[in-house]
Formats: structure tokens, sequence, C-alpha cells
């Protein structure tokens, strides 16, 4: 070739992403060049199919060639699904959550936006939905009202 952007990424690029892209060159400017420039499922550098043989790398392609990586934990990851999954109570529903929002719910929805302050609020609430803790702050209230009017 007589210009690596223009004939050889150019070609690589104008096609389906390959599965594997191998790369014979003694300059490693050449090779970086090749390696950010182009898109593959896996790439190896003066040798081929060495990367199958290895366990701990990934394998598999991208786009028309493929989707996901293999070999290892890399195949568990592949076929695994990782499901974020969000559980709030139903009985404390807040009207700050729903517009409009006066400038006291804002104040109150940004501070609920701090990480520590979410967490603090999802502990309050978690324990506030809770049948057995609801039943516990009833008495504590209904003990302190008494011994507040005791004293009176």
């Amino acid at each position: 070739y007589n210009d690596l952007d223009e004939e050889v990424i150019h070609f690589i690029n104008s096609g389906a992403k390959p599965l594997a892209l191998y790369c014979f060159t003694a300059d490693d400017d050449v090779s970086e060049r090749v390696l950010r420039l182009t898109s593959s499922g896996g790439a190896v550098v003066n040798d081929v199919v060495v990367h199958l043989g290895n366990p701990n790398l990934p394998f598999g392609g991208v786009g028309e060639s493929g989707m996901g990586n293999y070999h290892g934990k890399f195949s568990y990851d592949t076929f695994s699904h990782q499901k974020a999954v969000v559980k709030r109570g139903y009985r404390i529903d807040p009207s700050q959550r729903y517009p409009p929002y006066s400038d006291m719910d804002q104040a109150i929805l940004e501070g609920g936006m701090k990480p520590y302050i979410g967490h603090y609020y999802c502990l309050i609430t978690d324990t506030l939905t809770d049948r057995k803790n609801i039943a516990i702050a009833a008495m504590a209230t209904y003990i302190l009202r008494n011994m507040i009017k005791s004293k009176l």
C-alpha cells in the first residue's frame, strides 16, 4: 500500500466490521493507528489467531461479525443479564414527587439527589413501609404522647 489512511484503514472501515483484525508491521505507530481508527471483534499485531487460545481474553464480534464476548468469565457475562431492580414501598408517596413544585419542594428534591441523603431517604422509607416497623412506631408514638400528657 502507498497510503495507510486512504487505502488500508478506508478499506477496513468500508465493509462490515471483521471478527478479527491482523496487522503486520514493525512500526508501532502504524499498528496503533490501525487499532485506533478501525473497529473489529478482536485484533492481533504480528501474529494470527493466538487470541483464540487464551481463555483470559474475550473473543467475539461486533456488528455483522457477531455480538458478545466468549471464553471463560466473558461467556458467563455475555449470557447473563445484570438487571437493575428498584423496590419502593407503596404506602408513603410524598407530594413533593409530583409537580407543581414549590421552592421548598425544589430544595427537598435537590437535596434528595445528593447520594448520602438519597441513601438515608431509602433507609427511612424502607423502615416506614415495613408493617412491623409501623406497629413499633405507632406504639412508640402512643407511649410518648402519654408520657408528655402525664407531665403536663
